[in-house]
């Protein structure tokens, strides 16, 4: 009798012997090691790499550290040199200043102590402007740490001596002999500042 087309025919069993399928596995075995090994040296690069990488950070942040050190020790220096700079711009102009009003000072002490009235004012107005000439170039200069102090008190000193310069020119005007006490009152007080102001200029330890 003849089977129907239609009937199920099972597959056929693998008759691929076990001989041969362990052939195939042998062949791959070496394969298979190699991926192995390549995957292991591929763990060992990456391990040796960070190693690497962090070599190279360490001596990095060690190069930075020496050049801030070098920086800062160059910053310390041009500072330095900056404020002695400043220091001998400042005392220039601070002594060619005060030796001008040191010298209408002294005019208008000979003058007014010989009663020569006519060149007493005339001083003392020389004086105010030569207070008001060093105070307008104190302003335009740049004044170092190292003579804040020596600046501070030659400030007030001059603005000390300026009212006197001009409460004694009022007195002449005025003939007024209370306003004359009361300028050589404030011009004494000037002359501690600007004594304390001066010794400050002649040791500046800049």
């Amino acid at each position: 009798m003849q089977p129907s087309p239609l009937s199920f025919v099972p597959p056929a069993p693998n008759t691929t012997p076990t001989s041969q399928q362990s052939g195939w596995q042998a062949r791959l075995a070496p394969h298979m090691r190699l991926l192995a090994i390549a995957g292991l040296a591929l763990v060992l690069l990456s391990l040796i790499f960070g190693v690497a990488n962090h070599a190279a950070a360490e001596s990095a942040h060690a190069q930075a550290v020496q050049l801030a050190s070098v920086v800062s020790t160059q910053a310390r220096t041009i500072a330095a040199d900056t404020q002695r700079i400043q220091a001998g711009a400042y005392t220039t102009v601070a002594y060619r200043d005060y030796g001008r009003i040191e010298s209408a000072a002294a005019s208008a002490g000979s003058d007014c102590t010989n009663n020569l009235m006519s060149a007493c004012l005339s001083d003392y107005q020389t004086l105010d402007g030569d207070i008001h000439t060093m105070q307008q170039d104190l302003a335009g200069a740049s004044v170092p740490a190292c003579l804040k102090g020596a600046d501070t008190a030659l400030r007030a000193g001059l603005a000390l001596l300026d009212t006197g310069a001009q409460q004694a020119i009022a007195s002449i005007q005025q003939s007024s002999m209370s306003l004359a006490t009361t300028s050589a009152a404030t011009v004494a007080q000037a002359g501690t500042s600007l004594a304390t102001a001066k010794a400050a200029l002649a040791n500046p330890h800049c």
